[in-house]
């Protein structure tokens, strides 16, 4: 309070402006979190520790928490091994493959993750894709089981985590001095050794910050284990989801939400102090930089003993030796061509399915056919989970643009320790797993009566599309040029005809643009829905998770159609209007 008092009248008032979006988070976001702390600790009114102690002790949950670890962990690897020369193309290549890739990672990256396990379903199930082309090839005489096992799970996983890891490596590739490579070759280096020795070790911080990153979101995931996986080896998500929805046992589900909430948390401390440590130090880069190049040293030092012969091998060899045309890494970028049209497929694929319909979810080529859409729109309650997600996606988008753009103007006025503080608070949601909110949401709104409203919906996706919605905001007001507003301040304008006239008119395209992304994270979400929504008030991924687990109905290839076309319609209305803020502000 004394800081606050100290601080000057500018800033107080801006705080007292902020007090609305700050009392939304309060009342909708950590009063329920903190609820369902408190409410784990209970168990028929009686103050208990058994939940907790059923938790930590049971194999059913031990082997749950070892499973959504063990998930988390291979997935971070595998999506950085996937990830790597993917991102390497993107900061090395030319406009046009970069454009390519980047189309290949971003779509599938909006994409309902539902979309795309319901894509993988098809790939790999008994008589899909995969299965088929081997049967085919005679490679196999029986299918492989691909899905609802851990093998499905991962591939899954790794599909919808892949271009978390890419962007935190493109980041820190793309600042990268090539330089230092070429001269590392002058100095004898062959092209594959002043690769691995002077570029990999460069991007250590991108490594970590990836690895932190993929874990953290990997162990709240919900969607691709409940789809994909078996209901013999669950994650502590589809627990958590099974206890509140089948077995009602409320109090449980708090703990396991509270266990993987503290989890979660104390994994993103971690993460946190990192980042802050190597932007305040970077020397800490540079140590993590020396310590992955002793270790690839180590490794390429291991493998000289396999060089030297074959290096004799080939001087022997009569006739022209064979060399490298072009630099060695050129072979990672044909192979990050080929990882993000596997990135891409699925989506293809499931808008292919709805338009050549067969009977076992595959592609029929000669059967063109609208019977599908025609099935899902004459479907009455799938048109009404339909509009009821884009009335609450639109009134999301709303809410959530408007305290984004309000929160963003106050926090450019504040100082340096205020804004980092109030960026954190508003920036919070989207470290907790969906699920974990959806506990809490469920609980508070049960209590107001607002469980399978309309109004329940919007206020929980608006909660989930803050985050988002509020980075690209500050984004936006960051690139302001200030003295724009100095010079109508200098004519005589009034700080609200400043604000009316000349700021909000540079953010509108921006100010549009996170509304779409709160119109995508809504549309999209079920984890929410899952415990907020009702026969009432259903959504579409809603009707497309039910669907998906009781029955195989056709409807469900449609809807994915759908989600995909406003999904791409929506990113080529934030790259126009991106553009003309781009064009306004310069």
């Amino acid at each position: 309070m004394t800081r606050f008092l100290m601080v000057g009248r500018r800033e107080r008032a801006v705080v007292l402006l902020l007090a609305g979006p700050l009392l939304f988070l309060l009342c909708f976001f950590y009063i329920p979190l903190a609820q369902t702390l408190w409410m784990s600790f209970w168990e028929r009114g009686v103050f208990t520790l058994d939940n907790y102690q059923q938790a930590l002790s049971s194999a059913l949950y031990l082997n749950a928490f070892a499973w959504t670890f063990e998930l988390a962990f291979f997935t971070a690897f595998l999506t950085l091994i996937v990830g790597y020369p993917v991102a390497y193309a993107m900061s090395t290549s030319g406009p046009r493959l970069r454009l390519f890739i980047l189309i290949c990672i971003i779509i599938p990256f909006w994409t309902s993750a539902l979309v795309r396990a319901f894509a993988w379903v098809g790939i790999l199930g008994r008589e899909g894709i995969v299965n088929s082309s081997l049967m085919y090839l005679s490679i196999i005489s029986s299918p492989m089981q691909l899905v609802f096992n851990p093998t499905g799970v991962f591939i899954g996983t790794v599909h919808v985590m892949l271009p978390y890891m890419v962007l935190c490596l493109y980041s820190s590739m793309h600042s990268i001095d090539r330089s230092l490579i070429r001269a590392a070759e002058t100095l004898g280096a062959g092209r594959i050794r002043s690769f691995l020795l002077v570029y990999v070790p460069q991007t250590a911080p991108g490594i970590i910050s990836g690895l932190l990153l993929v874990f953290i979101v990997s162990l709240g995931f919900f969607i691709t284990p409940a789809v994909l996986g078996s209901n013999q080896r669950p994650t502590v998500v589809v627990l958590v989801e099974r206890h509140m929805g089948v077995l009602l046992d409320w109090s449980m589900a708090a703990a396991l939400s509270s266990l993987l909430l503290a989890t979660t948390l104390v994994l993103f401390a971690v993460f946190n102090r990192y980042v802050r440590a190597g932007h305040s130090a970077p020397e800490l880069q540079g140590a993590e930089a020396i310590s992955l190049y002793r270790m690839v040293a180590k490794i390429d030092r291991g493998l000289g003993a396999i060089r030297a012969p074959l290096r004799r091998w080939r001087s022997d060899r009569p006739g022209r030796r064979w060399r490298f045309r072009g630099p060695a890494p050129s072979f990672l970028t044909l192979i990050a061509i080929l990882i993000s049209a596997i990135v891409a497929f699925p989506i293809l694929l499931i808008v292919l399915v709805a338009f050549f319909p067969s009977t076992s979810n595959t592609i029929d080529f000669s059967n063109f056919s609208l019977e599908w859409f025609e099935l899902y729109f004459t479907r009455a309650e799938w048109v009404d989970a339909t509009l009821n997600s884009f009335r609450i996606a639109l009134l999301t988008a709303v809410l959530a643009s408007v305290i984004s753009l309000v929160t963003a103007l106050g926090l450019r006025r504040l100082s340096p320790g205020i804004r980092t503080a109030l960026m954190s608070i508003n920036l919070a949601p989207m470290i907790v797993p969906a699920v974990a909110y959806g506990v809490s949401a469920y609980f508070l709104f049960a209590q107001l009566g607002l469980i399978g409203t309309t109004l329940s919906l919007i206020i929980g996706h608006t909660i989930l599309a803050i985050p988002p919605t509020m980075l690209v905001m500050v984004a936006a007001v960051q690139s302001l040029d200030e003295r724009l507003e100095d010079a109508a301040a200098s004519l005589g304008a009034s700080p609200w005809r400043r604000l009316r006239y000349v700021t909000l008119p540079l953010l509108a395209p921006m100010a549009v643009v996170s509304a779409l992304i709160g119109f995508l994270t809504s549309f999209d979400d079920l984890a929410v829905a899952l415990f907020l929504a009702s026969s009432r008030a259903k959504t579409l991924p809603k009707q497309m998770y039910d669907s998906m687990l009781h029955d195989s109905d056709p409807r469900v290839a449609a809807a994915s159609a759908v989600l995909v076309g406003f999904t791409i319609v929506a990113l080529l209305a934030m790259h126009l209007l991106r553009s003309r803020s781009r064009t306004k502000i310069s």
